[in-house]
């Protein structure tokens, strides 16, 4: 009864969670698959508790998967990775931790994980790499010289006509104007 109440916590405690929880044994059959789990596999516990992943996921998915957690097993360290996995959403990136679960003696007896979603950051941080070459060519076809300088004179970035005469201003009426890269402080070359 103890080991039944034990488990019923365990698994209220990983179906409040947001991301994904799961346990496997040392066959990497499921042991606990929480809610969001369920919902992101479109399977119930029921279907995987006692399934391996090859049950559950594409082949090319689920060896990766197994192979993380044959890493696990073996170290005896938690090891964290990105896989994209097919999800009733669709294609999704998830970053995935996993550590070994440890028997009564201490022995490694399987694998917990532990997965978010990060496809909707990893999807921000292309948008914002876009924007900033964006920028950048834009800025690098104006044949005046454009340099972006922080409130302390640091230059931060600087377009091509800037960069082609760092050190050298020879454009007529430049010959007093000093160049920073970035980086140098401006303000304390032209003061």
């Amino acid at each position: 009864a103890a080991k039944l109440d034990e488990l019923t916590l365990v698994q209220s405690v990983a179906d409040s969670c947001a991301e994904v929880i799961y346990a496997k044994d040392l066959e990497g059959r499921y042991l606990l698959f929480n809610r969001e789990t369920s919902r992101v596999t479109g399977k119930s516990a029921a279907q995987a508790i006692g399934k391996d992943v090859f049950a559950m996921f594409p082949a090319e998915q689920a060896r990766a998967m197994r192979d993380s957690d044959r890493k696990v097993m073996t170290t005896g360290r938690t090891l964290s990775t990105e896989l994209q996995v097919d999800t009733v959403d669709g294609p999704r990136m998830f970053l995935s931790t996993k550590g070994p679960l440890l028997g009564a003696g201490g022995q490694v007896a399987g694998i917990y994980g532990i997965a978010s979603d990060i496809t909707a950051r990893l999807e921000a941080q292309a948008r914002l790499r876009e924007s900033a070459a964006l920028v950048t060519a834009g800025g690098n076809s104006v044949i005046d010289h454009l340099a972006v300088i922080d409130a302390d004179g640091v230059v931060l970035q600087a377009n091509d006509a800037w960069r082609a005469n760092e050190g050298t201003p020879d454009e007529p009426g430049c010959e007093s104007l000093p160049r920073g890269a970035a980086g140098e402080n401006f303000v304390d070359a032209v003061a």
